[in-house]
């Protein structure tokens, strides 16, 4: 059964009302706008400081040195805040004594 030219068809139009189409286009844009006004304005900072305390994981974490040696002097107490470059350990070692030793007669 077809409709009659005096029934409206059962479904609605296919095509918007202009103005609806250019509120959307006009909140499309505008949202736009923002984000990039947004992107320009705030500003993320690329860094976070914040002061920590270093504890170790398993108990005590071995510490690594470039030559073998025995630790002659700890500079710093448990927890204890350090600034950086600080020397924290002073580690002796005969090798490498003796080679300072022989280096310093060699520049003598």
């Amino acid at each position: 059964m077809s409709p009659t030219p005096q029934e409206p068809p059962p479904f609605l139009d296919p095509t918007p009302p202009p103005w609806a189409a250019r509120a959307f286009a006009t909140v499309l844009l505008a949202l736009f706008v923002v984000a990039v006004a947004g992107m320009v304005l705030v500003q993320v900072p690329e860094t976070v400081s914040a002061g920590f305390v270093l504890e170790p994981t398993r108990g005590t974490d071995p510490i690594r040195a470039l030559h073998e040696g025995t630790v002659a002097r700890v500079n710093v107490e448990d927890a204890q805040s350090v600034d950086k470059g600080a020397v924290l350990f002073v580690v002796t070692s005969e090798p490498v004594g003796d080679r300072t030793a022989e280096g310093q007669t060699l520049t003598a």
